[in-house]
């Protein structure tokens, strides 16, 4: 299956926007897969080290590093809703697929 990749923005305070890049990868048991993306600041293409990335309804996060990056593993199939909070910028949600 080809990865799902999908792009959210948001307006903070006429200021700055951070853009969250996300995809679903299977892992090879096809029964979990797992959440990756970079979180950047759209207006400066500047990576957002430190933010949260949380799966709503479940115990599963991960934090961005250095370089905005992040990966969520363990992810069971199913669609779900991915919160990222970031001090200094409003909180952002956004849905992705794991198949």
């Amino acid at each position: 299956m080809i990865p799902q990749k999908g792009r959210f923005t948001a307006l903070v305070g006429g200021m700055a926007v951070i853009m969250l890049l996300v995809g679903a990868v299977p892992l090879e048991a096809q029964t979990t897969g797992s959440i990756t993306g970079t979180v950047t600041v759209q207006v400066t293409s500047r990576p957002v080290s430190g933010a949260r990335i949380q799966l709503i309804g479940t115990r599963l996060e991960a934090a961005a590093d250095q370089s905005g990056n992040f990966e969520i593993a363990g992810v069971p199939m199913g669609t779900y809703t991915i919160r990222v909070v970031v001090i200094g910028y409003a909180r952002m949600e956004t849905t992705v697929s794991v198949t």
